[in-house]
């Protein structure tokens, strides 16, 4: 578990002026935390027969269409899921783009944060972690991810990891720590969360994020970063203080981000009711590629504390060919399309499938099948998904 709650008064004094200057927060005063306890994820998506060889591939009736609805890459369920993205002649070296940001918190997580160095990509978040690493090792909890968030076709990246609430183990989210999205050929912090400043994923392009000025002021609210944007646009902002006048606390709402009452429309609501609210954002975990990194090479990820014994390590990463499934039986392939799923955590009622993914060191089974929601599955793993299925069905 992350022990936020140990960072000392004497840090927080330190990086006062840091944090009041990340993500468009500055008017926020950081203070205590205050947990989330995200909704459970109940939405059950068709997926292609996660469970069973005899009707893979076969899309159930009533299958539903789904879309991203924050500008993201819409995709379709079905037979539009085989039909690869066209590719353009002119496409950003993401990764190449990435490295310097990669390197550099590669060597954080490994080697300390040195506070003398001058770093140009290390978020207040890493630097409170590295502080405090406890008893994890860092490259091997911290990751990081490419996302499309804006829905430009060149992913951002987003650095953090995913652990359960201090309130309740059995929830399971992502803490993000910084963001990176190209501008002009260069990686520009977007998101940078710490400990009383966090953020987490919430899917098709969302962001919630929750902080503390202390017993009366409470910050929520979810955002996302528009194309071309440089920072988090706010689409409901909430936030408490302390009001003199009646003796107790007082609510506001924006689309703003401010934190100014002036700015504002006043809630008449009770605290219980603004409670509800905080609890009613729904968030879920990342798939990270942990470290180490290697920025020699670019693109080639010394993965094997997380893929060993993945028969496709990448197939959420690039989008699959006939050419790669070729060799394969049809129980291999059947393992292949579930070890997609498998990363996301999710279990298995097929006893054989869960009792190999349990054999591997980077499964960890955190969601029942019923309340796996396939939305969080990017477009490279939704066609290689349908791929696979149909492949399958030929060599059997």
């Amino acid at each position: 578990m992350i022990n936020r709650a140990t960072i000392s008064g004497t840090i927080c004094v330190l990086m006062g002026i840091t944090m009041l200057t990340g993500c468009g927060l500055a008017d926020k005063i950081p203070g205590n935390d205050t947990a989330v306890e995200p909704a459970a994820q109940v939405e059950t998506a068709a997926d292609v027969d996660v469970d069973t060889a005899a009707d893979i591939g076969e899309e159930p009736e009533g299958t539903p269409v789904i879309s991203f609805e924050s500008g993201g890459p819409g995709f379709k369920s079905g037979n539009d899921a085989d039909e690869p993205a066209e590719e353009t002649s002119d496409v950003c070296d993401y990764e190449t783009v990435y490295a310097p940001v990669l390197s550099e918190i590669k060597e954080v997580l490994t080697t300390g944060y040195d506070y003398e160095k001058d770093y140009g990509y290390i978020s207040t978040g890493l630097m409170e972690r590295c502080m405090y690493p406890e008893d994890d090792v860092l490259p091997e909890v911290i990751g990081y991810a490419y996302m499309d968030i804006n829905g430009d076709d060149i992913p951002e990246l987003l650095i953090g990891e995913n652990d359960g609430y201090e309130y309740d183990d059995t929830q399971y989210v992502s803490y993000i720590y910084s963001g990176f999205t190209i501008i002009d050929d260069e990686p520009v912090l977007f998101l940078e969360g710490w400990a009383r400043n966090r953020y987490h994923w919430m899917g098709d392009g969302y962001f919630f994020n929750t902080g503390s000025g202390g017993a009366m002021n409470t910050i929520f609210g979810q955002g996302h970063l528009p194309t071309g944007g440089d920072s988090i646009e706010w689409d409901d902002f909430y936030f408490s203080e302390e009001d003199m006048a009646i003796g107790g606390m007082a609510f506001f709402h924006n689309n703003t981000g401010s934190c100014d009452p002036g700015e504002s429309e006043r809630l008449n609501m009770s605290e219980h009711k603004f409670l509800r609210i905080l609890n009613s954002y729904k968030c879920e975990p990342v798939s990270w590629t942990f470290f180490p990194y290697d920025p020699e090479n670019v693109g080639d990820i010394d993965q094997s504390m997380i893929t060993d014994g993945m028969l496709i390590p990448d197939s959420d990463s690039r989008y699959l060919t006939e050419d790669d499934l070729k060799g394969f039986t049809a129980e291999e392939l059947r393992i292949a399309r579930n070890e997609i799923y498998a990363r996301y955590g999710r279990k298995f009622n097929d006893s054989k499938l869960q009792e190999h993914f349990n054999s591997m060191d980077w499964y960890f089974p955190t969601t029942e099948p019923e309340d796996f929601d396939e939305s969080i599955l990017n477009d490279y793993e939704i066609k290689n998904l349908d791929l696979i299925a149909k492949y399958e069905k030929k060599v059997q």
